[in-house]
């Protein structure tokens, strides 16, 4: 028997196995795997293989099984938020926006958000400009323009009816104190 047949009848053997086991699992076995690993991702064959399996049929099925697991999904979504804050993944959101944009698809989508917000939006001013004012629209076509600060105190928007009556109060009560004085 040749030292080749005798170390292969051993790596068989159960006490083998085990101890082939116990080596995976150790810190320096670990270690000497993901070397190994990453020398042959950097390879040309190592390259090509891995090429060749994310385009097969059997790489397609096991990532769609991988994304259908509750723990997947939810790794998935916390990477897409890490990654999307990177200066990488704001370069590729920006880069994947304007080319959307450039479709028939986008196009119509960018034309929308556009005219929604253009909306005929008139100035048929209550009160003159002031310094450190903001122009508030009480409705399309009326505005008052009342303090910075006080105009960014409240959150409002014009489609929000709450919070546009929340905001018209303030500034028909702060209107009405300045024309008191």
């Amino acid at each position: 028997m040749t030292i080749s047949e005798s170390i292969k009848r051993y790596i068989q053997s159960e006490k083998g196995k085990a101890t082939a086991k116990a080596w995976r699992e150790s810190d320096a076995g670990k270690a000497s795997i993901a070397r190994r690993k990453a020398k042959y991702k950097a390879s040309a064959k190592g390259k090509l293989k891995i090429k060749a399996y994310r385009k097969s049929e059997k790489a397609k099925v096991n990532r769609a099984k991988c994304r259908q697991a509750p723990e997947q999904k939810a790794m998935a979504a916390l990477w897409e938020r890490k990654w999307v804050q990177t200066e990488k993944g704001k370069e590729s959101l920006t880069h994947s926006s304007a080319k959307y944009a450039k479709t028939p698809k986008g196009k119509i989508t960018r034309a929308r958000s556009a005219s929604k917000r253009k909306k005929d939006m008139g100035y048929n001013s209550i009160n003159t400009k002031f310094e450190d004012s903001d122009g508030h629209h009480l409705n399309k076509s009326d505005v008052v323009f009342i303090p910075t600060e006080l105009h960014k105190s409240i959150w409002h928007r014009q489609i929000n009816p709450t919070s546009m009556k929340l905001i018209n109060d303030v500034a028909f009560e702060w209107l009405c104190t300045q024309e008191a004085l």
